[in-house]
């Protein structure tokens, strides 16, 4: 009835479905065990970078990084951009997202200053997003612009890279006038 050729196939079909059960066990576990399946490449403390970006030096620190994939996260961040001319823009987030290919990034809770020719331009929204091509701030969620005693509200502003300013969806405006 049962030969040993019979014997020795169905051992090895059964063994080769053990070892296949292992394995996918074993490449399972992370998910099962709740470990994220997406760690980061790197993960930096108190870091410093200084670079290029559009012939603008930038120079960002930050308490924590971490990169996977081409994605940057940055938490309690400060940013500074030297350029053109005597141009500073300084920034300060407690959070921010950088896609390296593109040089875009997504700042949130985000406090930040414009200063040129002696003049400065301060700003505060709950969201920042900077487009590495035209260079642009975009404000999507609402944005406060100071200069002097000029306060500039808005639903959603741009600041453009010559230092021009475009606001949307109910703007106010207020001039503090002091004694």
């Amino acid at each position: 009835m049962w030969s040993g050729r019979h014997i020795a196939l169905f051992l090895g079909l059964g063994g080769g479905l053990l070892i296949g059960g292992f394995l996918w066990r074993d490449l399972h576990l992370p998910q099962q065990a709740g470990v994220p399946s997406g760690l980061p490449d790197v993960r930096v403390e108190q870091f410093d970078l200084r670079r290029q970006v559009g012939g603008q030096d930038w120079t960002i620190r930050a308490s924590r990084a971490e990169r996977s994939e081409g994605v940057a996260q940055a938490a309690s961040m400060d940013l500074e951009i030297q350029g053109p001319g005597d141009r500073v823009t300084r920034v300060r987030a407690q959070k921010g997202l950088f896609e390296e290919a593109k040089e875009d990034m997504t700042l949130w809770q985000v406090e930040g200053s414009l200063r040129e020719k002696g003049k400065t331009l301060s700003w505060k929204a709950a969201e920042a997003r900077y487009d590495g091509k035209s260079r642009e701030w975009r404000f999507p969620g609402g944005v406060t612009f100071r200069r002097d005693s000029l306060f500039l509200v808005a639903g959603t502003g741009r600041l453009l890279p010559k230092g021009d300013i475009r606001l949307d969806d109910g703007v106010k405006a207020r001039w503090a006038v002091r004694p």
